[in-house]
C-alpha cells in the first residue's frame, strides 16, 4: 500500500469532533430558519473517513488476506470464519464489483509512463477506495436514501460477526447470533 505518514490520531480525532459539532449547529441554525436538513454533510463527514480505511481492507481483499478468526473480545473463544469477503454497503463483494474490477484492469495494461512513475496495485486500491466511496455515497443520496451505512461502506466477516455478536447481546434474546434478518447481503 502507499507510504502513510505518522498520523496523530488525537489531533484527527480533535478535529473530527469540531467537524461534528459544526455540521450540528448548522443544521440547527437552518432548521430554525425553516430551511432543509442537510443530512448529506453527515453522510459527506462519514465518507471522508472512508477513505482513509478502506484502501487497506481493499488490498486485503484483493490479495485474499482478509481475517480467517475473529475474537469479539479478550474473554471469547476464537471463531474460525471459513470464507470471508469484503462486502460494500451495496450487498457487493469488492472483488466481484464490475466497477472496481474494471478499475483494476486499467492497472494491467499501464503504459510505460505510468510505469515510470511507480504505479502499482497499492496504488489501484487507494483509487478503487475513491471510486468505492464515491459509488456508495451518491447512491445513497440519490436511490437509496435510508441505506445502512452507519458501520461502514464495507465490512468483511469479521465486523459482521461482530455487529451480530453486538445486537444479540444487547437484545438479550434466545437467538444465536446471525439468525433472523440479515443485515448486510
Amino acid at each position: 500500500m502507499s507510504e502513510v505518514a505518522k498520523r496523530d490520531y488525537a489531533k484527527e480525532g480533535a478535529l473530527d469532533h469540531i467537524f461534528h459539532v459544526w455540521i450540528n449547529e448548522r443544521q440547527m441554525a437552518r432548521q430554525k430558519q425553516g430551511m432543509l436538513w442537510e443530512s448529506s454533510l453527515y453522510e459527506w463527514k462519514s465518507m471522508l473517513g472512508e477513505l482513509q480505511r478502506i484502501p487497506y481492507w481493499l488490498h486485503k481483499a484483493r490479495t485474499g488476506a482478509l481475517p480467517d478468526q475473529h475474537q469479539q473480545c479478550s474473554l471469547s473463544p476464537v471463531e474460525t470464519i471459513e470464507k470471508n469477503t469484503l462486502i460494500c454497503a451495496l450487498g457487493t463483494d469488492v472483488t466481484q464489483c464490475p466497477i472496481l474490477q474494471s478499475l483494476y484492469a486499467k492497472f494491467g495494461d499501464l503504459s510505460d509512463y505510468h510505469k515510470s512513475k511507480g504505479l502499482t496495485l497499492e496504488d489501484a486500491d487507494d483509487l478503487a477506495a475513491r471510486v468505492c466511496t464515491w459509488h456508495i455515497f451518491t447512491t445513497k443520496l440519490t436511490d437509496q436514501p435510508h441505506l445502512d451505512t452507519s458501520e461502514g461502506y464495507v465490512q468483511d466477516a469479521s465486523d459482521r460477526m461482530f455487529w451480530d455478536h453486538y445486537f444479540h447481546s444487547m437484545a438479550g434474546v434466545d437467538m444465536a447470533p446471525g439468525e433472523g434478518e440479515e443485515r448486510w447481503v
